[in-house]
């Protein structure tokens, strides 16, 4: 179930229900802050679902003006405590559950953190630590981040820290200063499970800490924490630790009769005049949106705007540019629908199966993005996506004649081309950045004569390099035929073909790339010689100077939108 808890400052949560008989014990969720959630979205929701599958009762939350929880932004003073209230809302929401005797915090990082300090107000029965974070270590984390991605030589920021695309201003960074864990003390005696990493010895002191306040304190260290705080495309679910809290929490709890939930959670909220509904939809509501949109409804003859976030980030962009982008254009009377695909954020699979990890083009993206547009209500769209977003838009563009406009960022690939291995196992699709990025890493790696002896061997996957060869081959020469077509007149063929196609119906494309970026380079090599004549007929390429993949960085991301929201009000 997803909804919102109600108030002045509604926040979005996700509810868990206890699979078979409920527990006595419910848990709510603190998530790791920014770019660490972002890193450990998916591992977040496992847990939920891992402890609800034991008969617990789960709420995963957003903390006051982060994700989904809408009204504020990171410039908002007071965040800190802010974020503290919004652990006490949820808390006070599982307590009223009929049956359960105590709720239990399980937090992550800064999370931890938070959880520790709400315990020090309010009785808390559990406490499940998982790596807590003093604040003052973590904002220095965040200012060596910042200082990496501002360039050497460039002068200290003084307006705050930008870690990952996320803003920390200086009180926020003062009032996270203030927490540590060593110095907190629990308003009882709750049972504490500390998780920590299993590559190096577990610190002693906040255990010592918790144990002579009365607690009883329980150390788990299973590999996988290093391995879930990666970047999403890398990122996996540590399911050792998962399992080893949720072993700890069945012991530490007993069912209960009936324990039926009646969480007050709103469908829906209106903030500032916008409304903000979640939807399930999709066979067996394997997929998950949001549709932001005017209260009164959208105002007449503005188009709806449809958004696909790319790579396995969930549908709030990895910096909330996403959240930003629909509440301006909402606010302005459009409808604006974003959504996670399948097995990305809170989507499942079409067919229940557990589906592949981290996987930016699932085998129904397109059936995904299709049923997302159906959520666009009116008789015009327009799209956004970002690299396999881009892909998906792209697709979707082609075959549905109500799209007016389509920015595509950073693109990949536009076609999907599978390979197969040397025993005949299908591998991830190759587009025309895969190619040149494999043909020149294959290039180096043949000078090492090391590379020779281990393909002389058999020990090489040869059939993949044929592949990655041919692929190229043909690409090339396709590349060379459309120069010669182009030359005589001909009408152009593949990807300009299919741009020459949507310009000639009246639709509007935005190639967008950050400066640098694979994508460009490769986008334009597979256009070719009709570059030139495809700006002439309306096909428009922007790059931002400074911008990284996701477009991080704070400047270049605030000129994106800027761009986007006034392209679109000119149609």
């Amino acid at each position: 179930m997803h909804g919102f808890l109600d108030g002045d400052r509604p926040l979005f949560a996700t509810y868990h229900a206890p699979n078979g008989a409920a527990r006595n014990i419910a848990y709510v969720v603190c998530l790791p802050l920014h770019l660490d959630l972002i890193q450990s979205f998916r591992s977040m929701r496992m847990l939920a679902e891992e402890l609800a599958s034991a008969g617990f009762h789960v709420l995963r939350f957003d903390y006051d003006g982060t994700c989904e929880s809408v009204g504020s932004t990171d410039r908002d003073p007071d965040r800190v405590a802010a974020w503290l209230r919004s652990v006490e809302r949820a808390v006070d929401l599982m307590r009223a559950i009929p049956g359960v005797e105590g709720v239990g915090l399980v937090g992550v990082r800064m999370g931890a953190t938070f959880a520790l300090e709400t315990s020090t107000r309010t009785d808390i029965a559990r406490l499940i630590l998982w790596e807590p974070s003093a604040g003052a270590f973590y904002t220095r984390e965040m200012e060596i981040l910042d200082a990496s991605t501002r360039g050497e030589g460039a002068p200290p920021s003084t307006d705050g820290f930008v870690a990952g695309g996320y803003f920390l201003s200086p009180a926020t960074v003062a009032d996270l200063n203030k927490l540590n864990p060593e110095k907190m003390e629990p308003k009882g005696t709750p049972d504490v499970l500390l998780v920590y990493r299993d590559d190096r010895r577990a610190p002693p002191r906040l255990q010592q800490h918790l144990e002579k306040r009365g607690s009883s304190v329980t150390v788990l260290q299973k590999p996988g924490h290093k391995e879930m705080m990666m970047m999403p495309q890398r990122s996996y679910v540590p399911t050792e630790i998962l399992s080893g809290i949720r072993e700890w929490a069945v012991e530490r709890s007993k069912t209960i009769e009936g324990g039926a939930a009646k969480l007050d959670l709103k469908s829906e909220t209106i903030v500032d005049g916008v409304r903000w509904k979640p939807l399930r939809f999709g066979a067996s509501d394997y997929l998950f949106g949001i549709v932001t949109e005017p209260e009164g409804g959208p105002k007449s003859g503005l188009p709806s705007i449809f958004l696909l976030t790319g790579g396995v980030t969930p549908r709030t962009a990895g910096n909330n540019s996403y959240v930003t982008l629909a509440n301006r254009l909402a606010k302005k009377g459009h409808t604006v629908v974003r959504m996670d695909v399948a097995n990305i954020g809170e989507s499942f699979t079409p067919n229940g199966t557990p589906g592949k990890d981290r996987d930016p083009y699932p085998p129904s993206i397109l059936d995904d993005a299709r049923l997302g547009l159906a959520l666009a209500k009116g008789d015009e769209v327009w799209l956004l996506g970002l690299c396999s977003g881009a892909y998906a838009a792209f697709q979707t563009m082609k075959n549905e004649p109500r799209i007016a406009g389509a920015f595509l960022l950073n693109p990949e690939r536009f076609e999907i081309v599978t390979t197969s291995d040397s025993e005949g196992e299908a591998e991830q699709p190759m587009g025309t950045v895969d190619q040149l990025e494999q043909m020149n890493r294959y290039w180096q790696v043949m000078k090492d004569p090391a590379a020779w002896k281990k393909l002389l061997s058999g020990k090489a996957n040869v059939g993949h390099i044929v592949n990655v060869v041919r692929a190229r081959v043909e690409s090339k020469a396709s590349a060379t035929k459309d120069r010669i077509l182009a030359k005589l007149g001909r009408e152009a063929k593949g990807l300009a073909g299919d741009f020459e196609k949507l310009l000639a119906r009246g639709a509007k494309v935005f190639l967008v790339f950050s400066e640098g970026d694979p994508g460009h380079a490769a986008t334009l090599a597979e256009i070719g010689p009709r570059l030139d004549d495809l700006v002439k007929k309306g096909l428009v390429v922007k790059v931002f100077p400074g911008a990284d993949h996701n477009f991080h960085e704070m400047s270049s991301r605030a000129l994106l939108l800027d761009w986007v929201d006034e392209t679109i009000a000119k149609g």
